[in-house]
């Protein structure tokens, strides 16, 4: 069932706790570990602040392991994780909350907030999602 309570978090791009701050790949990690009790891609140590620069694709690269791509917007359904370019390479992610759109993520300088993956702005930037495996069927964020 969805809870509200990964709306509003401040983002710091540095920050890995609600304390802190945080940004959209703390979120995720964030709500996998907390809901989930499950790390749905690395550690720590692969978290730097210019990942996308080095490995656009890390991310995903770690993600596809434990899970299947999703290429369409219209396939995607609650807890998928879902990626999107932002000046030409994957540097964005949320999470699909339910089956009807909604996904939770954290753009730089904003709280974290829900928004509809079908608006045209996210649906041009989605570059694919990841149904991790082990989280089929289970409760949503």
């Amino acid at each position: 069932m969805w809870s509200d309570k990964y709306i509003g978090l401040k983002y710091n791009f540095d920050g890995r706790t609600r304390e802190e701050g945080i940004n959209c790949l703390t979120l995720i990690l964030l709500v996998f570990k907390e809901v989930f009790k499950y790390n749905p891609m690395f550690d720590d140590s692969l978290i730097k602040r210019d990942w996308h620069k080095e490995d656009p694709e890390l991310m995903i690269k770690e993600a596809v392991k434990r899970g299947e791509v999703i290429k369409s917007v219209d396939e995607l359904r609650a807890n998928d994780i879902v990626f999107f370019t932002l000046e030409g390479d994957v540097r964005h992610m949320g999470i699909m909350v339910d089956n009807y759109n909604n996904f939770l993520h954290q753009l730089a300088n904003y709280t974290s907030r829900l928004d509809k993956i079908s608006k045209q702005v996210w649906k041009d930037k989605f570059f694919c999602g990841i149904r991790i495996k082990e989280l089929h069927g289970q409760q949503s964020v």
